[in-house]
């Protein structure tokens, strides 16, 4: 099963939404290196490739975006999330994580949901960057070497299961 363009760009949008705040130069190559390959990638790079994605992981994160819809209402959760918003805006999935691990009520929530603060973080960029390789397939192009094949297989197998979920993110 293929993924129509408008729901691809429904599917990116999400995960954009879904990854609020959390900016990733996939696209640049660190100083005095060429493009990345498959031996040279840099660490998000790397990080995406080796996140396997489970409909497990999918469920429980979709069920954890809900929660924290649900608790739209409490001041704590909001003020945490506008903060972690702010601190992880142009830093590297690791210290993403590492930041998220500060916030208490988010991280608990988190676990709470049978996921890590790097599950939190990979999931839903390596569900767009897997959907956005698809794509770029499908229309005849070469995939990143930052993107499992894995997943991009993933993504096909399980894209009605992944629609269906409605993971945009709408907290604020």
């Amino acid at each position: 099963m293929t993924l129509t363009r408008t729901q691809l760009l429904t599917l990116v949008l999400a995960m954009c939404m879904v990854a609020g705040g959390i900016v990733i130069a996939m696209g640049q190559q660190p100083r005095n290196q060429g493009p990345a390959s498959d031996a040279r990638l840099q660490p998000d790079q790397a990080a995406i490739r080796d996140y396997v994605l489970t409909m497990d992981k999918v469920k429980r994160y979709a069920r954890l975006l809900r929660t924290i819809e649900a608790s739209k209402k409490d001041l704590v959760l909001r003020r945490e999330v506008e903060a972690l918003r702010s601190e992880v805006a142009g830093k590297s999935l690791t210290e993403t994580v590492t930041t998220l691990e500060r916030f208490p009520k988010i991280s608990n929530m988190i676990r709470a949901a049978g996921l890590t603060p790097r599950d939190y973080v990979l999931l839903p960029m390596t569900i767009l960057s897997s959907g956005m390789a698809m794509y770029v397939e499908q229309q005849g192009g070469k995939r990143p070497p930052y993107v499992n094949p894995a997943n991009i297989k993933f993504i096909k197998e399980h894209e009605a299961e992944i629609s269906a979920l409605d993971l945009s993110s709408k907290t604020k």
